[in-house]
């Protein structure tokens, strides 16, 4: 399944802090939305 994975040649790392930023990005826009 690797040959028709997206993520192959991606470490899990570089994933994890693109979501976590990502999140983190998120989180405060809604908190300046809100104040």
């Amino acid at each position: 399944w690797y040959s028709n994975n997206p993520w192959t040649g991606i470490s899990p790392v570089s994933v994890a802090w693109t979501v976590d930023t990502h999140g983190v990005l998120q989180y405060i826009k809604t908190h300046l939305m809100k104040s």
